[in-house]
């Protein structure tokens, strides 16, 4: 394992015009020093992380500015990891269904239609800033909170008009856009009880037929699965898989400590 430190991020204007606030760099430092952060690889859900941040400080620079360093662990291939219960992973917990996306779907058209399936789904849309290459398209759907084994027909219910909901994932999924489109599912799963993981299922350029299947047969696949994997796995936080050509496959699992588990090769 590899220790980097690196600079995380700084209160000037960056190349997108956004700010990032004396505040806001401060709470960024509170997260990493309270818990593991991982260390994504251009915000690819596909890929399993690199590494996790352990540590950060503030930085005075000049005329007023500031940074984040931070100090971080990559992985290396054939590293032991003693698993570490002194703190955990941040996941996302969803309550109801949420709509979340990068800024790649700003047209005037897909605004309109995230505004609608937002009215849908009684929930504000949110506009998600990352740090990405460009030609990665990350469209979200968050839901939860799930039991496991349970979840397939309750995500359907929590849905008054599940048909006109699958038509506006497909009408957005679909447009032509530059570079790869990535529909992202993330559950918030009750394993036991007090215990809740990350389950995200990740469709990669869908199109319309690959989003009816998943909603409808593919997520009752997904709920039987996982009963099965994660019987009695105490100390798993996330699970990524992928769903294509109608199945789905596990590409990794992450540790509470935000190390990865399982990382399946084609």
């Amino acid at each position: 394992m590899k220790t980097v430190e690196v600079t995380l991020a700084t209160s000037h204007v960056d190349g997108k015009d956004d700010v990032l606030s004396l505040e806001a760099l401060n709470t960024l430092i509170e997260d990493i020093n309270t818990h593991y952060i991982p260390i994504g690889i251009e915000n690819d859900p596909r890929l399993p992380d690199s590494g996790r941040f352990i540590s950060a400080e503030l930085v005075d620079l000049e005329k007023g500015q500031f940074a984040v360093k931070g100090t971080g662990e990559l992985f290396e291939e054939g590293d032991v990891i003693e698993f570490d219960e002194s703190r955990e992973m941040p996941i996302r917990e969803y309550n109801g269904i949420n709509i979340i996306h990068d800024r790649n779907f700003g047209t005037e058209e897909e605004q309109a239609l995230i505004q609608e399936l937002s009215s849908l789904l009684s929930a504000a849309p949110q506009e998600e800033v990352k740090k990405s290459v460009e030609s990665l398209n990350v469209f979200l759907v968050g839901a939860g909170i799930f039991i496991i084994g349970k979840f397939a027909n309750a995500f359907r219910d929590d849905i008054r008009d599940y048909a006109s909901f699958k038509n506006y994932i497909s009408s957005i999924m679909t447009k032509k856009r530059s570079g790869e489109s990535l529909l992202e599912c993330e559950f918030s799963s009750l394993i036991k009880e007090n215990q809740i993981i990350s389950i995200s299922v990740i469709l990669t350029d869908p199109n319309d037929k690959d989003i009816d299947l998943f909603f409808e047969q593919g997520i009752q696949d997904l709920d039987a699965l996982l009963e099965t994997t994660l019987k009695g796995e105490d100390f798993i936080q996330r699970i990524v898989l992928e769903y294509q050509k109608e199945k789905l496959k596990i590409l990794y699992a992450i540790r509470k400590d935000a190390v990865p588990l399982i990382h399946v090769a084609d």
